[in-house]
């Protein structure tokens, strides 16, 4: 994250419920991570821009990357 936006994530419980739970009911580690704010997510006054959204989608490009290794040069 820090690496794409210049700070690190920031930790917030989500009052929500997210599919994480499932994961964290068998043992696996699992974590959400979102564009938005929590504070007005799923409702009336939601809002994200579009910068967000795309530093999002580098993360989680990021992400699998380190996680699944990269792939051969072709």
């Amino acid at each position: 994250m820090a690496a794409v936006t210049g700070r690190p994530p920031a930790f917030e419980l989500c009052p929500g419920l997210l599919e994480t739970r499932y994961y964290a009911e068998r043992g696996i580690p699992a974590l959400a991570y979102g564009p938005g704010f929590l504070s007005v997510s799923h409702g009336p006054h939601e809002f994200v821009s579009v910068r967000r959204v795309r530093d999002c989608a580098v993360v989680y490009a990021l992400t699998a990357i380190e996680l699944l290794g990269r792939p051969p040069r072709l």
